[in-house]
């Protein structure tokens, strides 16, 4: 599974560099999170089914969801400046340490429930694809064409 890791930091540089050229971050990011949503989406409906297909799913979660962030870590500076730009990053943190801590008590408690973990990957794959929406609908088309100073 490490590779999945290694071809996620591939993507990282691939994604960022080209969200630099092209002076863009909204797509490059929303995009990069719905190829995880599709990943997740894979890992869901074949779990049980193939464990060829589950890996597979795994490795595009994790390259989705990985070339995202390079992206993503650029727009609160660029949207937020000073004290409030400390604020923004803060709270996503804040965010980010309690779904990474919260996730996989959810998981747990749904596959003892049900007895699979289906329902959870469901649950993450909407989450993420909220996030894909809410990224096109808030962050403006142009947040890389004036770099705002800290």
């Amino acid at each position: 599974m490490s590779g999945a890791f290694l071809l996620g930091a591939g993507a990282q540089i691939l994604n960022g560099s080209h969200s630099d050229r092209q002076r863009e971050v909204r797509w490059h990011c929303a995009g990069a999170v719905l190829i995880g949503v599709i990943g997740m989406l894979i890992v869901a409906f074949a779990q049980g089914r193939s464990p060829a297909l589950v890996l597979t799913g795994l490795v595009v979660a994790v390259i989705g969801t990985s070339s995202a962030f390079p992206v993503f870590w650029q727009m609160p500076n660029r949207l937020l400046t000073g004290a409030a730009a400390a604020v923004g990053i803060a709270l996503i943190n804040s965010i980010a340490n309690l779904a990474g801590f919260g996730s996989p008590f959810m998981l747990s408690a749904i596959k003892a429930a049900t007895g699979k973990l289906t329902s959870g990957l469901f649950v993450i794959a909407a989450v993420e694809l909220l996030a894909v929406l809410l990224i096109i609908w808030f962050v403006p088309k142009n947040v890389l064409a004036k770099p705002k100073t800290v």
